[in-house]
């Protein structure tokens, strides 16, 4: 492998030009202590609470700063002292407005403030007692903690009179009501500058006192408790143990930035060339640099935070941290994407299929444009810059040409998804989309479908794709379920004999499954004992299954006559029966069987005697035909009822010239189905 191994010196003339450029960037007022610490915010379109405007927050958060006291109880249990820090809970304290943009920043000011009010002593049980729990809607709007004028005697109290000499009127922290009744604290009190100047001055007091911290939280503890003047001595309003840090920061990042160059130029070209043995090496090391320029700048934005930098300074340097954390991200996928999209090409090219070289460069394009608004996305709030009036100028046009298409081009993929998938074919009744009926035509923007109610809808193919399709024109059989009661006590022999009975109209019936079919006791239900009819027609059509499954009903109620069955129905009256006894089986010898294969046999010979002189024992029925008022009436006239049987066999047996025909040819419409046909 003839990859280059990226040298010290250049790596770190070249991050700290870079480094320099993203501060200077990201910066504003960069020399001034009393500059703004971070970048505005794009502001919200949602209004502000303002004058007599009402604020609408969410009730549980209003709860939670209800009064002074929950307002500060609520802020020391988002940072306990034995606990992780819990920062979002304390965003309902402070208002909106007043909040750091960036998470870092905001948890490192409301942080600074918390330890502010401890050193006071407002964590104190007996403090917090003194802040008022409830005020009432007369009261002053205000309570302030900085300033306390309380006992003498008191440390809070003490202290406070420490700090104030020192910071002087500004330094006020107070609690003020909103327009929303809720307690939060003055805008003022997350000022950069303000908590800046309190930490100098409580440092002040602890070195001219002797105090020193109740513990050590942090870096910054940890060096004052050292008592080394000359480390905590400033230089652009920086400490010099800070200035320190920062270039060991740096030279960390560079480092990370060499050891991951050293082993991901490694790593990463072995992989890539043991999945694509031809790909250039200059492309992995543009992958790999952009790989250790990721690792850097996050060891960057991750240590930072433990300096404990002035507010001001922090302010600056974390977002110019995150803004290259971003920039380098993008960049390392971008050249990963190059890398990738190399290799899939190299073996898209070894394929026979033709379709991954289109997708492989399609992937490679969108991947790049996801990237770009990734970056505009996270970098726009950080410069001040909203995107939604930008992207609704430039986009109202070409979103309204790309709209215009949109359908017709999805309805052209349904067509052709319809064309080569082939769900349905026209004739076949179909569910789709909750539409039900049968396919018409299927058109380039849209099929139709004859519902049952005789309407025409037209569905665009669109739906086609995305939505499921029932079709019920492709079964072979339709099935029938059904649960028969018959009366408890029903001797078990007329049981036997009443199912076995069902099985051979099963296998008799012209339009019957005669390969599977089930007729069994079932269940022992509240009123009756439930035998489970379970068959399948084998017609062509609704109406001719309709027709059949009313014969085969009729036959079942005849079969029961005979066997001497009695059906139950749901009842929980309790009669007495009088007059004739129950149904007796005309085989009086029916009963006393005690072997169940005579049973079967004496149910066989019941329906063979019941269904001798059925005309579809010599001839299969034809489908069922729809016969006019007309016919029927000229049927009615005829008094011998042989001879209008005969007639109307004969009509049933020939199409009735003014319907369409039911081949569904009709040379003048090709794509019509008559409906008769569909199925149901």
């Amino acid at each position: 492998m003839n990859l280059k191994t990226p040298n010290l010196p250049a790596v770190a003339h070249r991050f700290v030009g870079v480094l320099a450029l993203v501060i200077l960037a990201g910066s504003t007022g960069w020399m001034s202590p009393t500059a703004d610490a971070v970048p505005p915010i794009p502001q919200s379109n949602t209004p502000q609470a303002t004058g007599n405007e009402t604020e609408k927050p969410d009730p549980e958060a209003r709860s939670k700063v209800e009064s002074p006291r929950a307002t500060l109880k609520t802020l020391f249990n988002a940072f306990p002292k034995d606990a992780p820090d819990q920062i979002a809970k304390s965003f309902g304290c402070f208002p909106e407005a007043a909040l750091p943009p960036t998470m870092t920043v905001r948890q490192v000011t409301i942080r600074e403030l918390v330890r502010i009010l401890d050193w006071l002593g407002w964590r104190d049980p007996a403090m917090i007692a003194q802040v008022p729990d409830s005020v009432p809607e007369d009261a002053p709007g205000t309570f302030t903690l900085l300033p306390w004028s309380g006992g003498p005697d008191e440390l809070t109290t003490r202290r406070s009179d420490q700090l104030m000499k020192l910071v002087g009127d500004s330094g006020a922290i107070e609690l003020r009501r909103g327009s929303n009744d809720g307690w939060r604290f003055n805008p003022e009190t997350l000022s950069p500058d303000l908590l800046d100047e309190m930490r100098d001055a409580i440092r002040n007091i602890q070195n001219q006192t002797g105090e020193k911290p109740d513990s050590i939280d942090g870096l910054e503890d940890w060096i004052v408790s050292q008592d080394i003047p000359w480390l905590t001595s400033k230089v652009a309003f920086i400490e010099i143990w800070q200035w320190f840090g920062l270039g060991s920061i740096i030279l960390i990042g560079l480092i990370v930035d060499l050891v991951v160059r050293l082993i991901g130029s490694r790593g990463i070209g072995h992989l890539a060339r043991r999945i694509h043995k031809p790909t250039e090496g200059i492309t992995i090391r543009r992958a790999v640099r952009g790989l250790g320029l990721t690792s850097s700048t996050a060891t960057w934005l991750l240590l930072l935070p433990m300096l404990d930098l002035p507010l001001v300074a922090f302010g600056v340097l974390q977002p110019a941290a995150k803004f290259a954390f971003i920039l380098a991200l993008f960049w390392w996928g971008w050249r990963m994407t190059d890398l990738a999209g190399e290799i899939m090409v190299g073996r898209a090219k070894l394929s026979q299929t033709k379709a991954d070289d289109i997708l492989v460069p399609m992937v490679r394009k969108t991947l790049k444009v996801l990237l770009v608004a990734f970056v505009l996305v996270n970098l726009a709030p950080m410069l001040g810059l909203n995107l939604g009036p930008l992207l609704a100028a430039i986009g109202v046009g070409s979103f309204g040409f790309a709209f215009a298409f949109k359908n017709s081009l999805e309805n052209l993929f349904g067509s052709v998804t319809v064309i080569l998938d082939r769900p349905f074919q026209v004739g076949d009744w179909i569910i789709v989309d909750g539409i039900e009926g049968t396919v018409e035509t299927v058109g380039i923007r849209s099929t139709r479908i004859r519902t049952f109610y005789n309407s025409l809808v037209s569905l665009p193919n669109s739906n086609l794709v995305t939505s499921k399709v029932d079709n019920y024109g492709l079964r072979k059989y339709r099935r029938w379920k059904s649960t028969i009661g018959i009366l408890y006590g029903t001797p078990v022999p007329r049981i036997e004999a009443f199912c076995e009975g069902i099985r051979e109209i099963v296998r008799e019936h012209p339009y019957t499954r005669k390969d599977y079919y089930q007729v069994w006791v079932n269940e022992f239900g509240p009123s009756s004992i439930d035998i489970l009819v379970y068959v399948f027609w084998e017609t062509p059509d609704w109406q001719t299954e309709l027709r059949e499954r009313h014969r085969f009903m009729i036959d079942i109620m005849r079969l029961a006559g005979i066997l001497g069955v009695d059906f139950a129905f749901p009842s929980q009256t309790i009669y007495l029966e009088r007059g004739e006894g129950r149904a007796a089986p005309r085989d009086e010898t029916l009963d006393a069987t005690a072997d169940p294969r005579m049973a079967f046999r004496k149910g066989r010979n019941a329906v063979r005697e019941m269904t001798r002189d059925e005309s579809w024992r010599q001839e299969k029925l034809h489908k069922y035909r729809f016969l006019d008022a007309e016919e029927t009436m000229k049927l009615d006239s005829i008094d011998d009822v042989d001879h209008a049987d005969r007639i109307e066999s004969r009509l049933e047996r020939h199409e009735r010239t003014d319907l369409p025909p039911e081949t569904g040819q009709d040379p003048d419409r090709p794509d019509f189905t008559e409906q008769r046909d569909a199925g149901g």
